[in-house]
């Protein structure tokens, strides 16, 4: 049983969420020499042996990729596609347990390899206390996803609830669909984009903090936080072909379209406008020039993805290709020129997919 589910739920679950994980690998180790990984890992193996509050990070993110792992399963358990599952109930309980905890070692696999390199490392250092305390937060973790989703599976009879209130409901805009979505069922994505970011962001901005008033310095630091949120631009994509490819059908013209996409990558990086306000110097100058590149550089993404028929492999290539072309332009001070150029070509583009029905 456990070969099916890999095969279904494993299979399935790395391949939405390879690009994450390969940005994440690149934002880790992809900046260094070969020759100072080893080095480099050492000193992060370590400092989590020795430090608390690494420790503490550390278990916070393992509990977000395991309630994310969670998410996942319950999506897929939900449709009828994996209705097949409930015959699982007829395996001896035991069974199923293994099968589950089996499927969540697979899901849980690029974080518990890392723990068990902080534990190595913590016997060889003699950081016993760090050892044990890794040890038992990850069986308890677990064990708490597999006991859950095994109850799921087999307590499916839930009793109705009768509610007597009568909520007002409010009318949502199409344009907010999207941000609806990914606020309801890609809640643990945004968070994992936004806490990404927010680091990447931060980090860059205390690399250069002897350039501060520097405006190059933010435009890199902006141009990490958007690519932070590639994989989750592809997820919206995903769920605006499946669910909203009706608005094709509706008397929408090709502004009213566009300025949806402006809206929601506008609103999605709000978060990092409220952070640049607070770490950088403002000014019109600086504020407009900030607020267009991030634009542009969103839009860039998405509409990307239109153009690469959302393949994966060449997605990822393109967005080392676009931070190639963006830290030059920016470092030769022609940012203005790139958002500019940006944004006429995917309006143009825009356009063009509008016209040819395929948004």
């Amino acid at each position: 049983m456990l070969k099916l589910w890999i095969r279904t739920f494993g299979r399935e679950f790395y391949k939405q969420h390879a690009g994450l994980l390969l940005i994440m690998f690149y934002l880790l180790f992809g900046w260094m020499k070969s020759g100072e990984i080893l080095g480099y890992l050492r000193s992060i193996l370590l400092e989590f042996c020795a430090t608390p509050v690494a420790i503490s990070g550390f278990c916070f993110f393992l509990l977000l990729y395991g309630v994310k792992s969670l998410t996942f399963i319950n999506q897929k358990l939900s449709t009828n596609v994996y209705s097949f599952v409930k015959v699982s109930c007829g395996e001896k309980k035991r069974n199923q347990f293994k099968s589950w905890l089996g499927l969540y070692s697979i899901l849980l696999f690029p974080p518990l390899f890392f723990a068990f390199l902080v534990c190595v490392t913590g016997l060889y250092y003699q950081y016993y206390w760090s050892v044990f305390s890794i040890t038992v937060y990850v069986i308890l973790l677990l064990w708490g996803l597999t006991r859950y989703t095994f109850r799921q599976v087999n307590y499916t009879f839930k009793p109705a609830k009768h509610i007597f209130i009568a909520w007002p409901t409010v009318k949502k805009p199409f344009w907010t669909w999207s941000i609806h979505y990914v606020l309801k069922k890609q809640p643990l994505m945004l968070i994992i984009c936004k806490v990404v970011s927010f680091m990447v962001f931060s980090g860059i901005i205390w690399i250069f903090a002897d350039s501060i008033n520097d405006i190059r310095v933010y435009l890199i630091a902006l141009l990490g936080a958007t690519i932070s949120h590639s994989v989750l631009l592809a997820t919206v994509l995903r769920f605006e072909r499946s669910s909203l490819s009706f608005l094709n059908s509706l008397p929408l013209s090709n502004w009213n379209r566009l300025l949806n996409t402006l809206l929601f990558v506008i609103i999605l990086f709000v978060p990092e406008f409220i952070l640049f306000g607070t770490k950088a110097p403002l000014s019109i100058y600086t504020a407009g020039t900030v607020f267009l590149y991030s634009v542009a550089s969103l839009i860039t993404l998405k509409m990307s993805l239109y153009f690469l028929k959302d393949n994966m492999d060449k997605y990822l290539k393109f967005i080392f290709f676009f931070f190639l072309v963006s830290m030059l332009s920016i470092l030769n001070n022609q940012f203005l020129i790139l958002s500019i150029v940006l944004l006429i070509c995917n309006t143009i583009y825009h356009r063009y997919l509008f016209y040819k029905n395929k948004l």
